[in-house]
């Protein structure tokens, strides 16, 4: 029994002769002159003289894998031999390949996957800098396209695992691109606050933007600062939070207050780890409040002290 590909197993059909698989022992695929795949079924002496009529072939036919199968013949299904079978077409790998581009202020991903000898489908893993970042199923080669926001890093390592499924072979293979930004992210036009005062509540405040010292300032509508009316405490009036670059690198989130006679006031100071943006934690921070007991003839008095945790900041 000789077995052959797809290509000259259909220039056979072309010419007339009837080929099968070797494992359909009911049916062959023929060719009609006016260009018809056909499906006939396999009829021996002992058959019947009525039999089932031909049918225009299916895609459930004839699909990726006959196409790529090395095992058409054109010899009776009398003749499979179980010490004479074909071999198993050998699994090539599609090609694959990865770039990162900088796309939008953030980072495109592009895969590539090209086509094999396989049909099923594979899985596409994304990371950058160490993170998992996404996950696409491939059934079919083309590009695959995912996007990124960056962070305040200037340099990231992006990696691709490519992993087949079943009924493939088991196959995987890794590759790897890297993409460099020129300068860190252009700083954004309003934040968000969240921080807790202990014994109090938490809260989210919204910073707007002030250039070009990139410092911000509560809206004259958020003058209401901690819990309900004017208070952090008897008197006292929350008038301002800001966030700023400090100097040696770090950013600060600040909170001042003062009295209603507006005769004294102090600021609350967290500060964060060197970095370029002021997204990220802030260290806890406290302060004492500081008002006029007596009025403008008076002098200053304290208050309780008002401890400031859980501080972040985060795009709105």
């Amino acid at each position: 029994m000789i077995f052959l590909p797809w290509t000259e197993a259909a220039q056979l059909a072309r010419e007339g002769t009837p080929v099968r698989r070797y494992g359909w022992l009911d049916r062959w695929l023929v060719r009609t002159r006016g260009n018809v795949w056909q499906i006939t079924p396999h009829v021996t002496e002992a058959d019947p003289v009525l039999v089932t009529p031909r049918r225009v072939v299916q895609s459930w036919d004839f699909g990726y894998a006959e196409f790529l199968a090395e095992d058409w013949t054109d010899a009776a299904p009398e003749g499979n031999n179980v010490c004479e079978r074909p071999g198993k077409t050998a699994f090539v790998p599609p090609g694959v390949h990865l770039s990162a581009i900088e796309h939008g202020g953030g980072i495109r991903l592009i895969a590539t996957l090209g086509t094999g000898s396989g049909m099923g489908s594979y899985w596409l893993r994304f990371w950058v800098n160490g993170v998992q970042v996404a996950i696409r199923e491939a059934t079919a080669s083309g590009n695959f396209i995912v996007d990124v926001s960056r962070s305040e890093a200037l340099h990231y390592e992006c990696l691709l695992d490519v992993e087949s499924a079943l009924p493939l072979p088991q196959w995987f293979t890794q590759r790897r691109a890297e993409v460099t930004f020129s300068a860190p992210p252009p700083l954004p036009g309003t934040l968000a606050v969240h921080f807790t005062v202990e014994g109090m509540g938490t809260y989210t405040h919204y910073v707007h933007g002030v250039e070009p010292h990139w410092s911000w300032h509560i809206g004259h509508d958020d003058q209401d600062y901690f819990g309900t009316g004017y208070g952090l405490g008897p008197g006292m009036v929350g008038w301002g939070m800001g966030v700023g670059p400090a100097p040696d690198g770090r950013w600060l989130v600040y909170w001042d207050w003062e009295d209603t006679s507006v005769t004294a006031s102090t600021t609350a100071i967290s500060t964060s780890e060197p970095r370029s943006t002021p997204i990220g934690p802030f260290l806890p921070t406290s302060k004492q409040a500081v008002w006029d007991e007596d009025g403008l003839e008076g002098g200053p008095g304290y208050g309780d002290i008002y401890t400031f945790t859980d501080i972040s900041v985060t795009l709105p």
